[in-house]
Order: C-alpha cells, then structure tokens, then sequence
C-alpha cells in the first residue's frame, strides 16, 4: 500500500503540527537523510576539521599559562584570534547556509511534485538557492556578531 504524500502547506493545530512532523520523517527518512548528507556532509566534516584544529590549538595556549603570571591581552587575544579562528567563523557560517538550503530544496521538490526527489534534482535547487541564503546570512551574521560584543558592555 502506497503512504499518502503529506501536504505541506495546511494550517495546523499544534498536536497535528507534531504528528505530521514524525509521519513525515517516517516516509521520507531515507531520500531525505540521503540527499543531506551527500550535500551538506563535505561542509560538516570540512567544519568539524576546522574546530579541532582550533580546539587543540587553545588547549595548548590555556596549558601553557601558569596560574601566577601576569598575561598580556594583546598577546593572549593574537594566540586566540587566529587565521584558524576565522576560517571556523567561515566555515560555521556555510555549515548553517548549506544545511538549511539543503533542507528546504528538498522540502521545495517534495511540496512541488508527487514523488520523493531524487539526490541530483535536489543537488539542481540547492545550486540554485544556494547563493540567495548566503547572501541573507551575512546581514543576519554580521547582528549576531554585534550583538555579541554588545553583551559584554
């Protein structure tokens, strides 16, 4: 027996929200999981390299200082923000831009035709919207950052 294709865009209560929501997951687990980690995977690990190599890096500059010296906020902020610190900042903000994208390509092919979309129709949107989110980010981005250093004063 073929599963019913769920239509999206119906107004909702909240238990229907949820329970389309795990019906949802349950059909389309499998092309959905597929197609994200083939698109977004290589920007995960490539995020994942990118904090460790960071991650280590402050490890050995906190085991380096000794509890009664007197340290030196220039030196200790250039050990902090390094070129490495800047490409996780990158790289975190591609990681979100290809994963939401690569999500909603998907949810926009399931809503517009009457199947599954296969791993290369959703690569096709992804492509295509790819670039817009990106460049909706970067605005959103740059206030979370000044809203960060405007919570320290």
């Amino acid at each position: 027996m073929a599963q019913q294709k769920i239509q999206l865009r119906l107004t909702r209560d909240f238990g229907q929200n949820i329970s389309d929501t795990f019906q949802f997951i349950r059909q389309e687990f499998k092309p959905l999981a597929s197609a994200f980690a083939l698109i977004a995977g290589i920007f995960i690990l490539a995020h994942s390299i990118t904090v460790g190599f960071f991650q280590t890096n402050m490890f050995a500059i906190l085991n380096s200082f000794e509890p009664c010296n007197n340290y030196d906020n220039a030196d200790f902020l250039a050990s902090v923000f390094t070129p490495t610190y800047f490409m996780v900042v990158i790289f975190s903000l591609l990681n979100i831009v290809v994963m939401r994208t690569a999500i909603a390509a998907y949810m926009k092919l399931y809503d517009e035709n009457e199947e599954s979309p296969t791993v290369p129709m959703v690569w096709k949107e992804f492509l295509r919207q790819v670039p817009k989110t990106f460049l909706y980010h970067i605005p959103a981005f740059i206030i979370i950052i000044i809203s960060f250093v405007f919570c320290f004063f």
